[in-house]
């Protein structure tokens, strides 16, 4: 039979001990309490409120106010479109008035575009910014005071300056801000009034000259040292491919982010910053292209008549390993694009104001749930810009490999 007493323990201990866990569970238990005492009455503070009405009852009532709210500017838009209808029935004559805006504020003689009736009356809708604040006014112009009236072509051409000013890629317009797609703005506006369309198309000029850019020094500069490693050897090939396993050694976008940050932002020191991490692995491509093309009996040949290094390299090696080189930089042009627009998004790349896809990518992420167009935008331009690069390299590499034109 068990017994503790067989074990050294008495049972004065054993009392001792239950008694020391119930006054610690009870201790607990006290606490416990406390703390859901603390936490009813908070909850009944925060359900209740302040001024004693009920968590319900006050988003009731602010629902209310926002309803009210709303049901008052559509009546006020309603009322301004039929104005606006009515101005244009009215006021057909476009004219150029001069008017003073603040007379009694000291305000000087300004200029403004406004439409006229046959008696050359009319009104002006008007805005002006001063220390004091921003102003809003309507000025009254009755015949007499000093006007140009414009002739039809005049007034098209001058259409045709405010059209391009409102598609305008840089211009501002806060009263236009995060406007969602219409048929006047295609792909709507982003925070500051701007059209997203033609932010979009301005940004590609932008994203596909620097990604092409970027391409093209990273092909040269890594076929250049492929050729030499491979055609040289010796110690050149084994300094600089040990350098190019360096940097192969490191992920290229955090690399890139880390030249990025010591060079600065803007797209110049984004393309080097990609340049420094993209050119080893065309450097190995060419490499090993030239190694197998340096035993070949027609470089023998060339070696025997006597031409030299360079010319053998660049005139005789050069164009018959391009068409690898070729395919491999074409499908190497979308992944550049995204790490371009990755340093753009991150503040390395392009900086505002200029249009750039990563940038803009940035610019609208704080709105993505309130203005999605702001992101999809440049993102899907990206998407369909990195798939047909991709689908040229693919018919770029089949166009010129033997054994698919013999299959045709």
């Amino acid at each position: 039979m068990f017994r503790f007493s067989d074990y050294g323990i008495e049972s004065d201990m054993i009392i001792i001990g239950i008694a020391a866990v119930l006054v610690i569970l009870l201790v607990l238990l006290i606490v416990a309490l406390s703390k859901i005492g603390k936490l009813k009455k908070q909850y009944n503070v925060f359900m209740e409120g302040k001024d004693g009405k009920s968590l319900e009852e006050t988003f009731q009532k602010k629902f209310e106010n926002m309803d009210f709210i709303n049901d008052e500017l559509k009546k006020i838009q309603g009322r301004l479109e039929l104005i606006d209808e009515n101005l244009l029935k009215t006021y057909q004559k476009v004219a150029i008035v001069k008017y003073d805006a603040f007379g009694e504020m000291g305000g000087k003689l300004s200029f403004a575009l406004t439409r006229l009736d046959n008696d050359n009356n009319g009104w002006i809708l008007n805005s002006m910014h001063s220390r004091d604040g921003c102003y809003t006014y309507i000025k009254e112009i009755v015949r007499g005071e000093s006007y140009i009236e414009l002739s039809e072509e005049e007034a098209e051409s001058l259409d045709q300056a405010v059209y391009q000013e409102m598609y305008d890629p840089d211009v501002q317009d806060l009263l236009m801000a995060q406007k969602p797609p219409s048929a006047e703005h295609i792909l709507g506006t982003d925070r500051y009034g701007r059209d997203m369309f033609s932010r979009v198309l301005v940004g590609s000029t932008t994203s596909i000259y620097a990604t092409l850019l970027l391409v093209a020094i990273v092909t040269i500069l890594g076929t250049v040292i492929g050729i030499i490693c491979g055609w040289c050897g010796g110690i050149i090939d084994t300094v600089l491919m040990r350098i190019s396993d360096l940097f192969l050694a490191f992920p290229s976008l955090v690399f890139a982010l880390a030249v990025a940050g010591v060079l600065g932002g803007g797209i110049q020191n984004a393309i080097i910053a990609l340049a420094v991490i993209g050119w080893p692995k065309f450097a190995r491509l060419a490499r090993g292209l030239t190694l197998a093309q340096k035993d070949s009996p027609y470089l023998m040949a060339v070696r025997l008549s006597g031409s030299s290094t360079l010319k053998i390299m660049f005139k005789h090696i050069l164009p018959n390993i391009a068409g690898p080189i070729l395919v491999t930089s074409v499908l190497d042009i979308g992944t550049m694009m995204m790490e371009l627009a990755g340093l753009s998004f991150l503040g390395l790349g392009v900086q505002p104001p200029m249009a750039e896809w990563g940038s803009m990518i940035n610019d609208g992420r704080s709105m993505l749930q309130i203005s999605p167009w702001m992101v999809l935008a440049p993102g899907l331009a990206i998407f369909i810009t990195v798939m047909i690069f991709n689908l040229l390299g693919d018919t770029l590499r089949d166009f010129m490999d033997p054994k698919e034109r013999a299959k045709k």
